[in-house]
């Protein structure tokens, strides 16, 4: 019994020891299948991860080909734009030369057309034309500025749009790395450095852009200031135009007048001849010549002391004089040189003074009539009534008129006196 007992208590023990190994095994056995549990859920979620990375690689190089294609659109259509605008600028440029070549022709031959221009004003309507031109090429490069400055503003958003996807992209590269670990495709690397070429030749064709931009800018502003000093000269030459037309309008009338008083002058000059020619006798003629010669020699002396007593007069002022002297006949010569010769015209001038005084009161009557027609009859100066005066010559008396009748070989004198001193 004793024995029985040992046994079973040896038995109990022994089932409680395989019951509590059985146990230990169970538990090792839910740990293990938990753990397994546990790596395949790993091994699912790395799975989802590595495809979710491949999907995103697939993505990423979709979008990077997208941008790359239409940032390469973008920069093209950029180009052709700054393009058209230098086009334009080189137009604007050619427009500005041309109308200075314009201007500067106005300037050289202004004074000839206005020379040309008519009493009927047809010169304010080309200038209004001109005028009218010049704002309206005005406006349109203003247009074209505006059409600029939105075409730039335009790409300008465009490239900032451009910045913003690359850096979008950049991040999400970044994150994608950050999944990956440590491996990393030579192929995005490749792209990538693609890419941040691409970005580089993008940010340097925007830096032209801009610069270009800039100078685009500065042109226009430059063009705006020399169409406004272009109009402001037009304004000017208008306003000098307007003055000469009414210098050359006063002229004209000034020149109809004296055409006038010159008919009226010529009428009066063959009245007198016929008159003279009519009533006078070759004696009174040949009288009345006499003394014109006579008065004509006095002026001449006293042209030549005037020419003496100026402080101003030198030797070939004087030798000059001679020349002209000889070169118009005239008998009294202008004597060059020492007092000798200045006393010796003064003794001549008072010769022909005292011959003059000498002859009867018909010399004085010839110089009257000769300083009458010589101021008022050239410019029809109405004469105030005079006394009348008579002379007697020969065996007949004329009777003579101061200021209401004048005799006609004293007018046609007065008229060769004129000549000759001239």
């Amino acid at each position: 019994m004793d024995g029985v007992k040992v046994y079973l208590e040896n038995a109990s023990r022994s089932l409680d020891g395989t019951i509590r190994s059985r146990n230990e095994l169970l538990v090792f056995y839910n740990l293990c299948r938990y753990q397994l549990r546990r790596a395949g859920e790993r091994h699912r979620l790395m799975e989802e991860t590595t495809l979710n990375g491949e999907m995103r690689a697939k993505a990423i190089a979709a979008l990077t080909r997208e941008l790359e294609e239409e940032a390469a659109a973008r920069t093209y259509r950029v180009e052709m734009e700054m393009r058209m605008a230098g086009q334009d600028a080189n137009r604007v440029k050619a427009d500005l030369a041309k109308r200075k070549c314009r201007l500067e022709q106005l300037k050289s031959r202004y004074d000839v057309e206005a020379s040309m221009i008519s009493a009927d004003g047809d010169i304010d309507k080309t200038q209004t034309s001109i005028i009218a031109r010049s704002l309206e090429e005005h406006e349109e490069l203003q247009t074209r500025g505006d059409e600029l400055d939105k075409d730039v503003k335009r790409a300008e958003e465009e490239l900032r749009a451009l910045e913003n996807t690359v850096l979008v992209m950049t991040s999400l590269n970044e994150s994608a790395r950050s999944y990956s670990g440590t491996t990393i495709d030579q192929g995005l690397l490749k792209s990538r450095d693609i890419l941040t070429e691409k970005l580089e030749k993008a940010t340097n064709k925007l830096k032209n852009s801009r610069e270009k931009r800039r100078i685009l800018r500065a042109s226009v502003l430059r063009f705006t200031v020399e169409i406004s000093s272009l109009e402001e000269e037009i304004a000017q030459l208008e306003k000098m135009v307007a003055s000469y037309e009414a210098d050359v309008f006063r002229i004209r009338n000034k020149n109809v007048e004296l055409d006038a008083k010159l008919e009226r002058a010529l009428k009066v000059r063959t009245l007198a001849k016929t008159k003279a020619t009519r009533v006078k006798q070759p004696v009174d003629l040949d009288i009345e010549v006499q003394l014109l010669s006579d008065f004509n020699e006095s002026v001449n002396i006293l042209l030549v002391r005037s020419i003496k007593a100026s402080p101003f007069i030198n030797d070939e002022i004087l030798t000059r004089a001679q020349e002209l002297s000889k070169s118009f006949q005239l008998t009294t010569p202008i004597l060059v040189g020492s007092i000798d010769n200045i006393k010796a015209s003064d003794r001549i001038f008072n010769r022909n003074i005292n011959v003059n005084a000498s002859r009867p009161g018909s010399g004085n009557l010839a110089v009257a009539s000769f300083m009458e027609l010589s101021t008022r009859d050239i410019f029809d100066v109405p004469r105030p009534p005079a006394e009348k005066t008579t002379r007697a010559q020969g065996e007949g008396r004329v009777k003579l008129t101061t200021g209401s009748m004048r005799t006609p070989s004293s007018a046609s004198s007065g008229t060769l006196s004129i000549r000759s001193t001239h």
